[in-house]
């Protein structure tokens, strides 16, 4: 941010503004290090600057003011730590900036001690200008507050410095990058997802007009109607969730952008990431009971065509951002150190499922036992025995699909443990993600059918508990 039209005005800003001026506060220097921001930051910054450095005085503690702390320490006889002690704010409160270079001349006319008088009185009246304009101009740059009443409130007082996370360049390249990846992959989502929103207008659109024979429609045409008409939905929904990746993607790469991740930005895209997950959980969810309906009205005699893509075909991969050597790509400690803490509460997570699904195959194995020893049962009651037992099956599915991803989990942190991923163990992990989602998927629309027929059969009056998956 440039306060003056000089290259670089804050080299020659005096080293405490606030000294200079009544209306500013004094600036808190001590404690300040790596990830600060405010007001406080761009004091230290312009005193660096006076001192030598060459920094934007944008009020953000990153790798280059850090650096140049460093350099001002080490100068002074401080501790090179990049954190502003005691010690260091009384140095720079002492070590005066160096006086600007000039070129020797002869040797000066003596002056009178009035001259002198007269001559230092006018340099000390137009450093005093110089400085006030300096002040005005910042002023007039950094952002406005709005007017508070005469009792501030808390929220008034609170500290300049937010919590943050400081990101090396490195860092900070591999997020971007990774950025782009998936804003290109979300478009190609977005893309896919409108034409199959325009194959099922159409079929609806069929769908509701009367037969060509001019006969009644059926009850298998109004089940495929319906179930046309719930994956219109969905595909709707589907489509608001990748607005909804695009504009997070867009606010990560602001917030990573300059090096320093607040803990506001990281709150605000872990918010966005789970408001995600949780509405394509309930999207997947209503697709498999509108593709199961769909299907049984079509093996019904429905109309509508089988053909329709209505399965989401796998985004094509495109190739990473950064460039793997033979012995593979390597990964940060910290990247590192972070990963293995996720898989870890990922396979908590997943044993935890095991346990739940555990004591649910134990109701409906009871519920099965139950059916089968009913005496005189009812056509209703086979079609309740049927729904439970085609349960069961889901639930053993679900038991040897979440033993998968424990066991890729647990071969995903051997992957990374040695902070290098070669591209066998990366290709290894991605096929055993893709095979355990489309288990899910499969296992979704399972028991969605199961719970169609459950709830048919107590509907015809087919005993037994309404137990769901």
């Amino acid at each position: 941010m440039a306060i003056t039209t000089s290259p670089r005005p804050t080299t020659s800003l005096p080293a405490s503004l606030a000294a200079t001026t009544p209306s500013a506060q004094a600036p808190r220097l001590e404690g300040l290090s790596r990830g600060a921001r405010g007001p406080d930051v761009m004091a230290l910054q312009q005193q660096l600057n006076a001192r030598g450095a060459n920094l934007d005085v944008d009020g953000k503690f990153g790798p280059l003011t850090e650096a140049a702390l460093k350099q001002f320490q080490h100068q002074s006889g401080c501790a090179s730590s990049g954190r502003v002690d005691a010690g260091t704010v009384a140095a720079l409160s002492t070590t005066p900036a160096p006086a600007s270079t000039t070129t020797p001349t002869a040797t000066p006319t003596a002056t009178t001690p009035k001259a002198s008088a007269e001559a230092q009185g006018g340099a000390r009246a137009k450093s005093a200008a110089g400085e006030a304009a300096v002040a005005a101009q910042l002023a007039a740059a950094l952002p406005q507050k709005p007017a508070t009443p005469a009792a501030p409130t808390p929220a008034a007082t609170t500290s300049p410095t937010e919590p943050s996370v400081a990101l090396a360049p490195e860092q900070v390249q591999t997020a971007l990058g990774n950025i782009e990846l998936g804003k290109k992959q979300a478009a190609q989502e977005k893309e896919i997802l409108g034409q199959v929103r325009g194959a099922l207008e159409r079929e609806v659109t069929e769908l509701k007009t009367k037969k060509p024979d001019g006969t009644t429609p059926t009850i298998a045409d109004q089940a495929v109607l319906t179930g046309r008409e719930s994956q219109l939905d969905a595909v709707k929904k589907a489509e608001g969730i990748v607005d909804m990746k695009l504009e997070g993607y867009d606010a990560a790469g602001r917030a990573v952008s300059d090096g320093v991740l607040t803990e506001t930005e990281a709150k605000a895209l872990t918010t966005v990431d789970e408001a995600v997950r949780t509405s394509e959980t309930a999207v997947t969810t209503q697709m498999s009971a509108a593709n199961a309906l769909v299907d049984r009205g079509l093996r019904a005699g429905g109309r509508g065509s089988p053909a329709l893509g209505l399965r989401k075909p796998e985004t094509p991969t495109t190739p990473s951002p950064t460039t793997p050597t033979p012995a593979g790509t390597a990964i940060p400690a910290s990247d590192v150190a972070i990963g293995q803490a996720n898989i870890k509460t990922a396979i908590a997570g997943a044993q935890a499922e095991l346990t739940t699904l555990g004591a649910m195959r134990t109701d409906v194995e009871t519920e099965v036992k139950a059916l089968k020893g009913l005496s005189g049962r009812t056509v209703a009651d086979d079609a309740m025995l049927q729904g439970r037992q085609a349960q069961l099956q889901v639930l053993d599915g679900a038991k040897q699909n979440i033993e998968l991803r424990i066991a890729g989990l647990q071969a995903a942190d051997r992957a990374i443990s040695d902070g290098v991923l070669t591209d066998d163990e990366a290709k290894n992990l991605a096929q055993a993600d893709a095979g355990i989602k489309g288990g899910e998927q499969a296992l979704a629309a399972q028991a969605a059918m199961a719970t169609e027929l459950i709830r048919a059969g107590l509907a015809a009056g087919g005993r037994g508990r309404d137990i769901h998956l």
